[in-house]
């Protein structure tokens, strides 16, 4: 097991790693035919909030920019998870200095 202060520099390093994604979007990028059935596809992203789905179509000129944002916002995850198994393993480390 890594050494309580080695634990600490990369929780330092991971923290500041997180504010490098400013333009993070959360939400699920779709394309769809509207009305049904027809020929006219739109672009639209869908998110929850507070346990209901929210819809708002999206230009095509402005599709690049939430498919960035979207991938920002997965590569924000995945380090906010890491985030969480380096301070479990500070405080497990913390439990043996004790």
């Amino acid at each position: 097991m890594p050494s309580l202060a080695t634990l600490i520099k990369k929780r330092d390093v991971l923290v500041s790693q997180l504010s490098g994604f400013p333009g993070a979007i959360s939400g699920n990028l779709s394309i769809t035919p509207v009305p049904p059935g027809s020929a006219n596809a739109y672009w639209r992203i869908t998110w929850k909030v507070q346990k209901k789905t929210k819809i708002q179509y999206v230009r095509p000129d402005e599709v690049e920019a939430f498919k960035a944002g979207i991938k920002q916002f997965t590569r924000l995850k995945v380090l906010v998870n890491r985030l969480g198994d380096v301070n479990r393993a500070i405080i497990l480390a913390k439990r043996s200095h004790a």
